[in-house]
């Protein structure tokens, strides 16, 4: 922690941080950021951020070559690019009494979702912490409720309930799980919009059970 008075800190701020792996900030700083959480505002990209990160649950000090490369293609399978050819496999190739209503189903809740993420208007971390290579930076969507967690929960957690493979429910739920950390690890989500879209994505999940009975 810095003195409020010390400014000649504020340009070292960023590399201290860097060096030691931990928060540095001044009082000065502290209120800046709280402001800026009041606003609801998530800007992680100023001098001090690292414990705005911490905050959000975005602490990218245990980052590593191997675990990104992970994490990227996890995240993949989350995307329009592999659901658009998972989706039809399961239709076509898997039981269609128990998997036919997961194609419409996944598409609601994808409209759902892109409801909820225009109401709430959330915005997601700053970009600059994102290392996501699939993301559209140009013109991303807004960050609560996260889609990938909601639809993994959705697509994983059915089959998990559907299958009668043991090795199949390990596969689903680590999956499920995965994906959705794979947003935080990344940068692109929070801590709380994961959680909102495993929520949402329990919801819908409850839905189709008792749609399907």
């Amino acid at each position: 922690f810095a003195s409020c008075t010390n400014l000649k800190t504020f340009n070292i701020i960023n590399e201290a941080e860097s060096k030691i792996k931990k928060p540095v900030i001044s009082s000065n700083l502290a209120l800046a950021w709280n402001m800026l959480t009041i606003s609801g505002i998530k800007n992680t990209h100023a001098p001090g951020a690292c414990l705005v990160s911490y905050y959000y649950g975005l602490d990218h000090s245990f980052q590593s070559p191997l675990l990104t490369n992970f994490f990227q293609y996890i995240t993949w399978l989350g995307y329009s690019d592999f659901l658009f050819l998972f989706i039809p496999f399961c239709y076509w190739f898997c039981d269609r009494k128990i998997y036919g209503a997961l194609p419409q189903f996944v598409f609601v809740s994808a409209l759902i979702n892109s409801f909820a993420k225009s109401l709430f208007e959330d915005p997601r971390p700053d970009n600059t912490l994102n290392i996501d290579p699939w993301l559209d930076t140009i013109d991303p969507s807004f960050g609560f409720p996260s889609g990938h967690a909601q639809l993994a929960v959705v697509i994983w957690g059915f089959i998990f309930l559907k299958s009668n493979n043991t090795s199949i429910k390990i596969i689903s739920m680590f999956l499920l799980v995965s994906i959705s950390l794979s947003r935080i690890y990344l940068g692109v989500h929070d801590v709380t919009d994961v959680i909102g879209g495993i929520i949402l994505g329990g919801i819908s999940l409850i839905f189709l059970e008792l749609i399907l009975k």
